[in-house]
C-alpha cells in the first residue's frame, strides 16, 4: 500500500519524495508537479473556494466543482498512483496553511479549505485499497466531519 502524506511546503526540508501538488511552488523548490493536481480548469480559470461564495453551501460548491475536474483527469491521477514508491512515504507539497489567503481564513473562520481536502477525498473514493492517505495539517477544514 502507498503511503501518501500532505504537508506545507515550508515542512519539507530533509524529506525524500516529495511532490508538488500546487499550480505554483515558492522560489527555490522545484519538487516534481502532480500535474492532475492542478487547480484550473481548461480554460486556465483557478478553481478556488471564493468563486463558490455565492451558493448556498459554499464549501460543498467548491468541493464538488474541484472534485469534478479531478474526474475528467482520473487517467493521469492512475499513472500516478501506480508510479508512487510503495516502501517509503510519498509527501504532497502545498502552500497551505502558509498562504496568504489560507492565513486569512485561519484568522477569520479559525479553518482554511485547501485543495489537498478535495484530492484526498478523490484518493479515498478511487484508491482507498491503494492508498493512504494522510494529512495532520492543523486547522484545516475537513469535509465529511
Amino acid at each position: 500500500m502507498h503511503r501518501i502524506e500532505a504537508v506545507s511546503f515550508f515542512d519539507t526540508k530533509g524529506l525524500e519524495n516529495v511532490w508538488s501538488g500546487a499550480v505554483y511552488q515558492p522560489k527555490g523548490y522545484t519538487f516534481p508537479k502532480v500535474d492532475w493536481m492542478d487547480i484550473r480548469d481548461d480554460d486556465g480559470l483557478w478553481i478556488r473556494p471564493n468563486r463558490y461564495l455565492h451558493y448556498p453551501q459554499p464549501a460543498q460548491g467548491y468541493l464538488l466543482n474541484l472534485y469534478s475536474h479531478y474526474q475528467t483527469r482520473r487517467y493521469a491521477a492512475d499513472w500516478w498512483v501506480d508510479n508512487l514508491r510503495h516502501d517509503e512515504t510519498n509527501y504532497v507539497a502545498c502552500w497551505c496553511p502558509n498562504e496568504r489567503a489560507a492565513v486569512k481564513q485561519i484568522n477569520d473562520f479559525g479553518t482554511y479549505i485547501c485543495h489537498l481536502s478535495v484530492v484526498e477525498v478523490f484518493i479515498n473514493d478511487h484508491y482507498q485499497d491503494e492508498v493512504e492517505w494522510v494529512d495532520e495539517r492543523p486547522e484545516r477544514y475537513v469535509y465529511w466531519e
